[in-house]
């Protein structure tokens, strides 16, 4: 089958599927109409949106997703650095003590709350440590999804923050693992493009019990499905992804083959994304393919050079018995 005809297969089956874009009876709207495109689907207001499926009915005040279109999810501002990032979680009344004061409020002093101060003061010292800069040695990002779907290339001035604690439906959920992009220059002085979370899945999970349930989920609160593409359909796609736009942001439902047990959810800066290949001037190489003189010369495999002719190789000689003295 072709592959625009896989796609829109999958576009129809998707959006036909039991339930698609209704979370309940009251709230069921109607499948949106199946449109081919080269593009994300585009949206008006894609912060309006996460703020919407994150939040629901919470209070936009309270909400941690603003609609301030300079703002990635919360309080991280594109072109961020990431100084600016980390003190988002570890400065007072930031993400670190939203997650753990809830937990502090039930307790007396005493030893229990000292354990619970001391485990949330290790975290804000862990949490600008998982830091990396893709300079001109491989990593170990390199064994992951990551850099199976080309989210960062190497020497060309690319960075990746790692912090376990994100934002769940409108409260702190410590199962998210965040993953902060960033671009230009070196160290401090790169500036925030991509965030690319780890949602968990499952029964119990706001996000869907599946991929398929987190799709109808986003579409539901977008209120369109997304452009669909598969694996092979563009670079980087190694799996089916799903993207909507508005003229500053871009993001991106990705299947997780590898992890069934988690969804990726991208957010892009289309200031970077729609320039990035122009940025990307360094080759990318993967350290996992074949030596190319290796695969040179192996290309027409390995074969027993004798194989081709005819007969069988002749026996060595058996050595000759000495005879015996006297005879």
């Amino acid at each position: 089958m072709p592959r625009h005809a896989l796609a829109l297969s999958l576009i129809i089956s998707l959006t036909l599927h039991s339930g698609a874009f209704a979370a309940d009876k009251r709230s069921a709207k109607k499948p949106a109409e199946v449109v081919q495109s080269e593009n994300p689907q585009a949206v008006e207001s894609v912060n309006a949106l996460l703020q919407k499926w994150r939040c629901g009915d919470t209070d936009a005040a309270k909400c941690p997703i603003k609609t301030n279109v300079s703002v990635a999810l919360e309080g991280f501002r594109w072109g961020a650095t990431k100084r600016e990032v980390l003190e988002v979680y570890t400065r007072a009344g930031g993400l670190i003590e939203q997650r753990f004061d809830p937990e502090l409020r039930k307790v007396s002093p005493g030893s229990k709350m000292q354990a619970i101060e001391a485990e949330r003061e290790n975290e804000r010292v862990l949490s600008g440590q998982l830091f990396t800069e893709f300079d001109d040695k491989h990593t170990g990002y390199d064994a992951t999804f990551l850099w199976k779907s080309r989210e960062y290339t190497y020497a060309n001035g690319e960075s990746l923050l790692q912090v376990q604690s994100g934002v769940g439906v409108g409260a702190i959920d410590p199962r998210i693992k965040r993953f902060f992009f960033f671009f230009g220059g070196v160290g401090d002085s790169q500036a925030l493009w991509k965030i690319y979370e780890e949602l968990p899945l499952g029964a119990s999970s706001p996000f869907g019990k599946d991929f398929q349930d987190a799709l109808n989920r986003v579409a539901s609160t977008f209120g369109a499905m997304g452009r669909v593409r598969t694996a092979g359909q563009g670079d980087g796609v190694v799996s089916t992804q799903i993207d909507w736009q508005d003229d500053i942001v871009r993001v991106r439902l990705v299947e997780r083959p590898d992890t069934p047990n988690v969804v990726g959810f991208v957010v892009e800066e289309r200031r970077i994304y729609d320039n990035v290949a122009a940025r990307r001037t360094h080759k990318v190489e993967d350290p996992f393919s074949l030596d190319p003189a290796v695969a040179g010369a192996t290309s027409g495999g390995i074969s027993d050079p004798t194989a081709g002719n005819a007969g069988s190789a002749p026996r060595p000689e058996k050595p000759k018995k000495k005879s015996a003295k006297g005879h």
